[in-house]
């Protein structure tokens, strides 16, 4: 085992230690958790994937930060977190060479996925792919990248190899994932009508995080997003859940509030006649409709 590595174990076993007593909404000591963990990982920047031990520690590391993440409220933070522990996980039956270059094709992925750039992570994604194939997670991060690129048939076949590939696994795997993305959005459910939308917000992440493409659950983060003054975090949800459902009435109507926070009224008006579309007989909605209707001076 590298120094490298018995250093970066001793600051993550710190941090656990302090998890132990820590109070969670106070805000300063979990950062430095997050902090600590953060460190943990940047110490291994240099040690290769390949070497005994470091591949376990990045995969439980990357998820242990997630999670202080989600406390902390940086949902997009803790996704990607996850998704770097799911693809480390993945990457553990694969050759030694193949985990090396296909974690390194997956990490520029997540970059280019999360700076937009749809096309380099689209290509990123499948050179991963090349080396894993058959991985769930993976095929259904590049099935939401091919949905963003307009590639509904490529999305779509991403989304049926995905299900394949989860079809394969052990059903108690699968069962254990659903249960407890079910769990957590009803538990999102909950705390939102109790008021707690940051709890809510966080619960719908987690849930997200297990199982991406629910549209449903998407929605509803977008209102809690919404609720909490994140206007293009709660168009970005709206609109992803519109790609994997379009006929989802709520969808479009949370992707026009975010837009008539955002003061892109021309697109609101546009969602909102879509909902009427899809919701002929909502008076409530056509009234909205009309509403914006008037601010633009159209008919």
């Amino acid at each position: 085992m590298s120094d490298a590595l018995i250093s970066a174990e001793e600051v993550v076993a710190s941090a656990r230690a302090l998890e132990q007593g820590v109070r969670w909404d106070d805000a300063s000591s979990v950062r430095d958790i997050e902090a600590m963990y953060t460190r943990a990982l940047g110490m291994l920047q240099e040690c290769s994937i390949t070497e005994v031990g470091v591949s376990d520690f990045l995969r439980t590391t990357h998820a242990n930060r997630a999670l202080v993440r989600l406390r902390l409220g940086e949902n997009r933070g803790a996704e990607e977190d996850g998704r770097a522990a799911k693809a480390l996980e993945a990457l553990a039956s694969a050759a030694p060479a193949s985990r090396a270059e296909a974690a390194c094709a997956r990490q520029r992925g997540d970059e280019a996925y999360a700076a937009r750039d749809w096309a380099r992570a689209n290509d990123e994604y499948t050179a991963a792919l090349e080396l894993v194939p058959d991985q769930p997670d993976l095929l259904a991060q590049r099935g939401m990248v091919r949905l963003m690129l307009g590639d509904t048939e490529g999305a779509a076949k991403d989304d049926a190899a995905a299900n394949q590939a989860m079809d394969e696994q052990r059903p108690e795997q699968i069962a254990a994932v659903t249960s407890r993305a079910r769990q957590e959005r009803e538990a999102g459910s909950l705390f939102f009508k109790q008021g707690h939308v940051p709890q809510a917000l966080q619960s719908y992440s987690r849930a997200l995080a297990l199982v991406p493409n629910d549209d449903a659950v998407l929605a509803n983060r977008s209102l809690c997003n919404l609720k909490l003054g994140d206007a293009d975090a709660a168009l970005e949800d709206a609109l992803a859940a519109i790609k994997v459902a379009p006929n989802n009435a709520k969808a479009h109507y949370r992707r026009a509030k975010a837009c008539q926070s955002l003061g892109k009224l021309d697109d609101a008006l546009t969602a909102m006649e879509e909902v009427c579309r899809l919701l002929p007989n909502a008076k409530d909605m056509r009234a909205d409709r009309d509403a914006l209707a008037k601010q633009l001076n159209v008919p």
